[in-house]
């Protein structure tokens, strides 16, 4: 299992901060690793679903990519599940100062021979992780 936790303050409201994150179809806007998010039908679902195509480097995949909880303004968790890897990503939006601080937490279990690439994708996944804060920080500054 891999655990990568990082934190930014953003100079914009919560609000702004949770509705430009909960529209996962800004993702490849600050994620280099995301190419392409599709909002999939979610009638019948209550919390939005999405198809996600992402690019680790050492694999690629397309898959499914659900809300699992959400509080407005405060915090959603995400889930992905695939025959290689899953992962489960939480964003906490907490109000501070005159801005917001961005807590990301993502739990990822790599699966079959992934597993040995474990060393090597857990010290790209938190400088990548820094380097998409520091780009959804950027972008949500300058709005």
């Amino acid at each position: 299992m891999i655990l990568t936790e990082k934190e930014i303050f953003i100079q914009q409201s919560p609000e702004k901060v949770f509705s430009y994150l909960y529209d996962l179809n800004t993702m490849p806007n600050y994620n280099a690793s995301v190419k392409s998010v599709k909002a999939l039908d979610s009638s019948g679902a209550t919390l939005p679903q999405y198809e996600i195509e992402i690019n680790f480097g050492f694999f690629s995949l397309k898959e499914k990519y659900s809300i699992t909880e959400v509080k407005a303004n405060e915090y959603f968790t995400a889930q992905l599940k695939h025959t290689g890897l899953q992962f489960e990503d939480r964003y906490e939006i907490i109000a501070k100062d005159s801005g917001t601080l961005l807590k990301v937490k993502d739990i990822m279990e790599l699966k079959g021979l992934l597993v040995f690439s474990e060393p090597l994708v857990k010290g790209n996944l938190s400088s990548q992780m820094w380097e998409n804060m520091l780009r959804l920080k950027s972008n949500l500054e300058s709005t």
